[in-house]
């Protein structure tokens, strides 16, 4: 009997519809560092995937250029960049692990002229962000935060170097005006 029970509620876990809320809204990929894009973003939005429900892709919604229009709208396939599915087959393990995905890297591919697609795991981790990390086979040495996106704005933006450098400035300044002599 107890086999049974147990038999049953895998099957009802596993028919269970995947659950998005780890990964639900828009998220902000954070700055390219690719010279030709440099400060480049693109908000993204997580969906399950058309062709395999059980698992996440992920649509570019809108591409951020603070330095200006940098001329790139298209991929080198013609795909326009906003509404391009740039996230594949990202599979949910639980406890706010993906893995098991394909994407896109938008910046290499326009600048290279070709697709590159690479391997994929994210977390979410307990400060609101994700941690999307890029894999080559079993080597994953680009880690990168991604932050959520409420109402159009980046929450807990990354700082540039120039504002990190003004913000301890500051804080240097104000210790040296309030220390003892």
């Amino acid at each position: 009997m107890r086999m049974f029970f147990g038999i049953c509620v895998s099957a009802i876990i596993a028919m269970a519809p995947v659950s998005a809320a780890a990964i639900d809204g828009v998220w902000n990929t954070g700055p390219s560092n690719r010279e030709e894009t440099k400060d480049s973003s693109l908000d993204i939005k997580f969906h399950p995937c058309d062709d395999r429900p059980d698992r996440f892709c992920a649509t570019i919604v809108r591409l951020r250029e603070p330095r200006g229009v940098s001329g790139y709208t298209k991929l080198p396939d013609g795909s326009l960049i906003v509404g391009y599915t740039f996230i594949r087959n990202l599979k949910p393990k639980g406890d706010g692990y993906y893995k098991r995905g394909d994407i896109l890297s938008v910046d290499e591919s326009m600048v290279d002229g070709e697709m590159r697609w690479y391997g994929l795991r994210v977390q979410n981790n307990f400060d609101g962000t994700l941690t999307a990390t890029g894999c080559l086979g079993f080597i994953c040495p680009k880690k990168i935060t991604w932050r959520q996106v409420i109402d159009g704005e980046i929450q807990n933006p990354v700082l540039d170097a120039t504002a990190i450098a003004e913000v301890e400035t500051e804080s240097v300044a104000g210790k040296t005006s309030n220390s003892p002599d």
